[in-house]
C-alpha cells in the first residue's frame, strides 16, 4: 500500500494506481495524436478503449479478479472525469443502441461488483473509498444529464453505481446545473464541471 500524505492519508495499492494511470494516459495520448475530427476520434475511442475495457473489467470482476477489475475501472474513471463528457457528447456509437448501452451496463455492473468488496480486497483504505464515491457520484450526475439527450433516439440508459443521497455539487457548479435542468430538453451540450484534481497526486 502507498500512503499519500498530501491527500490526508489516502491509500491505494501501487500496482492498481500505476495501472490505472497507464490506462488513462493511453487514452489521453490517443486523443492528442488524433489528426482528424472530434467525432471520428471519439468513435474510435469507444471502439478501441471504452467498449473493450468495460467488458474486460466486468469479466475480471465476475471471475473475482478484483484487483484487475478495479485497475481497469479506475483508469476509465480517471479518464472520463477529466474529459468533461466529450467522449459521450460527440460520438456516433449511439446509432448502434445495443452496443452503446452495453458500455454503460458493463461499466456499471463491473463497478457494483468491485464496490461491494471490502477495502482490503481492493487495496484501498476508507479515505480512498470516500474519495472514490465522490468521483463516481460526479460522474453519474454529469453523465446522466448527457444521457437524457439520447432518449430522443429511443435510448433509455442511466448510471446507478453508488447512492446519490449525500451528493453535493462542487463549488461553482450550482448555476451550471440549474441551467442544465431548465434546458436539458433543448440544449444538447450540457454543462462542464469544474476540475478539482482530487486525484492530483495519484494521476501525477
Amino acid at each position: 500500500m502507498s500512503a499519500n500524505k498530501k491527500n490526508g492519508g489516502i491509500q491505494i495499492n501501487d500496482k492498481i494506481e500505476s495501472g490505472a494511470q497507464t490506462i488513462a494516459m493511453k487514452m489521453c495520448d490517443f486523443q492528442e495524436a488524433w489528426q482528424y475530427g472530434d467525432t471520428s476520434m471519439n468513435n474510435e475511442l469507444w471502439f478501441k478503449f471504452l467498449l473493450p475495457l468495460s467488458s474486460k473489467a466486468l469479466r475480471s470482476a465476475k471471475s473475482k479478479k478484483f484487483h484487475d477489475a478495479f485497475k481497469t475501472l479506475l483508469g476509465l474513471l480517471l479518464f472520463m472525469n477529466q474529459d468533461n463528457e466529450c467522449w459521450l457528447r460527440d460520438q456516433e456509437v449511439y446509432s448502434e443502441p445495443k452496443r452503446f448501452c452495453k458500455f454503460f451496463e458493463d461499466f456499471q455492473s463491473g463497478w457494483v461488483l468491485v464496490w461491494g468488496q471490502p477495502d482490503v480486497a481492493l487495496g484501498i483504505n476508507g479515505k480512498a473509498r470516500q474519495l472514490l464515491k465522490v468521483q463516481l457520484q460526479h460522474l453519474q450526475h454529469y453523465v446522466n444529464i448527457e444521457l437524457k439527450v439520447f432518449r430522443d433516439f429511443d435510448i433509455d440508459v442511466e448510471l446507478k453505481i453508488v447512492g446519490m443521497e449525500d451528493f453535493k455539487l462542487r463549488t461553482g457548479d450550482d448555476d451550471d446545473d440549474d441551467e442544465e435542468d431548465e434546458d436539458d430538453d433543448d440544449d444538447e451540450e450540457g454543462g462542464e464541471k469544474d476540475e478539482e484534481d482530487e486525484w492530483e497526486d495519484i494521476e501525477e
